[in-house]
């Protein structure tokens, strides 16, 4: 009478086990496509990385420009004609005797 119940609990155990085995692998596959690490976050992360390596290019270029445009300030790089053709330019500024010529610009 006994043996019937103990085909059972086997069966029940096996089927138990499987459901385990099976939810247990459903659990590492799916955190393998979407978890912290997963494959998602890792096209993120690559899609982050490439607009920050672009982000950088254009700030090092920005920098580069005002670099130079510093360097250009220094005593020993000033070339005093051209300080004054920007300075009067600038500043709209001429002397009584500068003879000024207009133009109009043609684009």
């Amino acid at each position: 009478m006994l043996r019937p119940f103990i085909f059972i609990r086997l069966y029940l155990r096996q089927v138990l086990l499987g459901l385990l085995a099976i939810a247990l692998g459903l659990f590492f596959v799916v955190n393998t496509i979407t978890g912290d690490r997963g494959l998602l976050s890792m096209y993120h992360i690559r899609k982050q990385i490439g607009t920050s390596e672009l982000q950088l290019a254009r700030l090092n270029e920005e920098r580069e420009f005002w670099r130079n445009k510093v360097a250009l300030m220094h005593p020993s790089n000033i070339d005093a004609d051209q300080l004054d053709e920007s300075v009067r330019m600038l500043l709209r500024y001429a002397l009584p005797d500068d003879l000024v010529v207009f133009y109009e610009k043609t684009d």
